[in-house]
């Protein structure tokens, strides 16, 4: 049950917000791909010089079924790499994250994931990342009041982001960079004044997120845009919040 929960949320209720149209192609409805998003990750830091701005495309599959070898085609030539999802019994993959990996300039184009199980049945998931003009790109994330945990409550203040839609609060476990354990209910940029948020996690929160009392986790606030032709989203820096 708790790892349908967490599923859930990564797969479903967290990127409902962040996914953009696909196509689904199978060749054999036995070996189906039953879930996929995608949205362009934007790193972006604040230089003497300006922005300075690194992208990652973000592609996520579920099969109904084990998949025993992936790929993914890229426009052009691009490190892009996908991973298995640790307890999902192989029929969950992923985009890898590695600063490696991204790009400074928007790697616009579509990209098709390849998928197939055991017995060679294949199926496809093929998205498409327009190209976005610099203007349309999401500002940097200024954390005016640090992540704190008091009494069950997980509070966090930042400036107003230029583009954004939307914003979000993640908890990663330690050493992850990418994908959250938590994620908080959406604020819309529309009623967001820069006084900040906060969200109670109950012990029944705890539980259902895999969170641990007296445990160390990275809280950052994720921006999201949605007004362009692609899902931009742009994670803060990280702040250790022991919960």
């Amino acid at each position: 049950m708790k790892h349908y929960s967490r599923l859930k949320t990564m797969l479903v209720a967290s990127v409902a917000a962040l996914t953009l149209s696909s196509c689904l192609d199978t060749d054999d409805p036995e070996f189906a791909i039953t879930g996929g998003n995608a949205y362009m990750l934007q790193e972006t830091d604040s230089v003497s010089s300006g922005l300075y701005y690194r992208f990652l495309p973000v592609i996520q599959v579920m099969a109904n079924d084990a998949i025993a070898d992936y790929s993914c085609s890229v426009p052009s030539i691009y490190p892009l790499e996908m991973e298995y999802v640790p307890n999902y019994y192989n029929m969950y993959i992923r985009t890898e994250y590695s600063s490696a990996y991204m790009v400074s300039e928007y790697p616009s184009g579509n990209y098709t994931v390849q998928v197939a199980n055991e017995a060679g049945e294949t199926a496809s998931y093929t998205i498409s990342f327009p190209a976005v003009g610099k203007s349309d790109l999401l500002g940097y994330i200024e954390i005016t009041e640090a992540p704190s945990f008091e009494n069950g409550r997980l509070s966090v203040a930042w400036a107003e982001v230029e583009n954004a839609d939307m914003y979000y609060v993640y908890i990663f476990e330690r050493g992850e960079e990418l994908y959250p354990v938590y994620i908080s209910a959406r604020i819309s940029a529309t009623s967001y004044d820069g006084d900040g948020a906060s969200f109670t996690i109950d012990q029944d929160d705890m539980e259902l997120y895999g969170l641990q009392s007296g445990t160390q986790y990275n809280v950052c606030v994720v921006a999201v845009s949605e007004s362009t032709t692609s899902t931009l989203v742009s994670y803060s820096d990280k702040t250790l919040v022991t919960l």
